[in-house]
């Protein structure tokens, strides 16, 4: 999909590798920037940290598609735009050709034995250097076989390494990583005992966002929280913390469904907020 939008628009598009997963899979970037532009602001469009969460790779696609292929051009005059729709290709190859059960952690042989287990790998939003562990079991977890695996180390995986050093390169502005599910907008810091800045300028731009998207096709609006539950290591805290990124988890209203018109009606509704954003 990111080649076709590259070859449709080659002026206005760059297909970049940000690195490689721990089994070899390509990261893929497309960065979306009018040439003619100027002092345009850099903003980072994410999805699928967990592979198994497919309608975020939708959600992520369709913010391209639509920036690059919509009559008004001035999203492509105003942001210097990087979308990854997808940060997990090994959770995702996992959980669409070994296991349903497995996948939204990455490709880590954990213990060693040459041979990856679905049951093995690393939840990349876990993994930020930011409060690595901070909140002990809570947060994430030790255990290498465990849901939400944080990683022998804080930055340890190289999906995020390559996230990182995007980031570093670029400071983002904004940023909306797409995950699924709950229909919720998680704004910064969400992990327990940090304080956010005063005035807290995510929050109003979070609320307004919600406000936009209104009722979506699972009967539900957007809600805006700070965290669903306890969590670290995030990559939304990690960007905050790091380069004052305004960076947003936006958890759509689905998983993953089964039909094409369920998966349409989710991504139609995702695009009043990003276009608020």
């Amino acid at each position: 999909a990111l080649k076709r939008l590259h070859a449709d628009h080659p002026d206005e598009t760059e297909l970049v590798e940000l690195g490689r997963s721990h089994q070899g899979r390509p990261i893929w970037a497309l960065h979306i920037q009018d040439p003619k532009a100027k002092n345009t602001v850099p903003v980072l469009i994410d999805a699928a940290h967990h592979g198994s969460e497919l309608l975020s790779v939708l959600y992520a696609l369709d913010v391209a598609q639509t920036v690059l292929e919509e009559k008004d051009d001035s999203w492509r005059s105003t942001l210097d735009l990087w979308v990854v729709p997808l940060v997990n290709p090994d959770g995702n190859h996992t959980f669409l050709f070994q296991t349903h059960w497995a996948g939204r952690k990455n490709g880590r042989d954990v213990d060693g034995d040459g041979t990856v287990g679905p049951w093995e790998g690393v939840d990349l939003n876990r993994n930020y250097p930011f409060r690595f562990s901070a909140l002990g079991e809570s947060g994430s977890r030790s255990y290498p076989l465990h849901y939400w695996y944080r990683g022998p180390t804080g930055g340890s995986e190289p999906e995020v390494q390559a996230m990182m050093a995007l980031a570093d390169r670029v400071h983002f502005s904004a940023a909306l990583s797409f995950h699924t599910l709950g229909t919720i907008i998680l704004s910064p810091y969400t992990i327990d005992g940090v304080d956010n800045p005063s005035p807290d300028v995510a929050w109003p731009l979070a609320k307004r966002m919600a406000s936009a998207a209104g009722v979506q096709v699972n009967g539900k609006a957007y809600r805006v929280k700070r965290k669903i539950y306890p969590v670290d290591g995030t990559s939304q805290d990690w960007l905050y913390h790091a380069h004052g990124t305004v960076a947003y988890i936006v958890e759509g209203t689905h998983h993953n469904p089964k039909t094409t018109a369920t998966r349409s009606a989710s991504v139609e509704g995702m695009r009043p907020l990003y276009r608020t954003f």
